[in-house]
């Protein structure tokens, strides 16, 4: 990943290139949120003590802990940021960027402790007939603990086959959709006269809660019984609200081997009114189509 095309004028008149990291490029890019053109991150910036108790470790701010404290609601505190909707949006993209631009510095800069992923790289090159040698050496090679990168997703996916060929194929398949409409982001949202598209982090961070609660019920509250494996991938609608498909390898003394058995967990009606209303509320406000 090469710098991001990002030209200042000076007052001169004439073009400049500055980093993406640079500390300038906030204020310069949004004068809304950064009124007083006020530094926005700097690679300097030190931890605090409280953060940094244990020592010997990372002594710096990341980028992802710097926005990440910035897009913080704080009752004591208010941030026109947090509540500029697109713009907003905006930032939080172009937030992302930065970090994985720094993640991806990281990875250029430290490639000499990558010397076996280095070996697989040209292993991999040599296969795909790339046979120049001399071009092979200067290759940067992203390892699997960079998300969304070509090793990332093929070690999840080996993973996953390796769960498969240890229990089998999978019993049960589950998507689990974000409501917009949850009570927790409902009343987020209108005590600041905002929509669900306004924020997206308050989205993301109610949906993640409400996943690993699902997931909590169904390993440990043994919902469908004793499960062997889980799986599960989260992604994203083009309206901005995320959805998890979730894979549910169960013990054998709890495997749906009939029609009966599935049935029990697997119902396409429409509950009775009568008998069970709030049931019926949410399949007819949510499941009907």
């Amino acid at each position: 990943m090469g710098e991001r095309d990002i030209l200042v004028e000076t007052q001169s008149g004439a073009l400049q290139r500055i980093n993406e990291l640079n500390p300038a490029y906030f204020g310069l890019q949004y004068p809304l949120l950064f009124p007083y053109g006020e530094d926005g991150y700097r690679e300097d910036t030190l931890l605090s003590k409280a953060c940094n108790i244990v020592g010997g470790g990372r002594q710096r701010v990341s980028v992802r802990e710097f926005l990440a404290y910035r897009v913080q609601e704080r009752s004591d505190k208010h941030s026109s940021m947090l509540r500029m909707k697109r713009l907003f949006q905006q930032f939080i993209v172009d937030g992302y960027t930065l970090v994985e631009a720094a993640r991806l510095k990281f990875v250029r800069t430290h490639q000499t402790q990558l010397r076996c992923d280095m070996y697989k790289g040209l292993s991999d090159a040599f296969l795909r007939g790339e046979n120049d040698s001399r071009t092979q050496g200067k290759r940067i090679v992203l390892p699997p603990t960079f998300t969304g990168g070509a090793r990332y997703m093929i070690q999840n996916y080996q993973d996953a086959m390796a769960i498969c060929r240890w229990a089998g194929y999978p019993d049960l398949f589950i998507t689990f959709t974000c409501n917009p409409r949850w009570p927790e982001i409902d009343r987020f949202l209108h005590q600041r006269n905002l929509k669900a598209e306004d924020r997206p982090d308050i989205i993301s961070r109610v949906f993640k809660v409400k996943l690993d609660g699902l997931i909590r019920d169904l390993r440990k509250n043994k919902v469908f019984g004793n499960v062997r494996g889980v799986v599960y991938t989260i992604e994203f609608q083009k309206r901005g609200l995320p959805h998890a498909h979730i894979l549910l390898w169960l013990a054998n003394e709890d495997k749906l081997p009939s029609p009966t058995d599935i049935d029990r967990v697997i119902s396409a009606e429409i509950p009775d009114i009568n008998s069970d209303p709030m049931y019926y509320a949410a399949v007819r406000d949510f499941m009907m189509h």
